[in-house]
């Protein structure tokens, strides 16, 4: 299954909304990946997988 669009478009917004809110870029840089980590424990939960690394 590919998720790689499920992941992307949640850290671009996050990305983007810290741009525009005019974040010095490592903030941004951060920003966006709390925004990816976010998404990739929602699909680790959905999908079952938390805890089993």
């Amino acid at each position: 299954m590919n998720i790689n669009s499920w992941m992307r478009d949640p850290y671009m917004a996050a990305y983007k909304q810290a741009l525009i809110d005019g974040k010095p870029l490592p903030d941004v840089h951060n920003i966006g990946v709390k925004a990816f980590a976010d998404a990739a424990e929602r699909f680790f939960t959905l999908f079952g997988s938390a805890g089993k690394a």
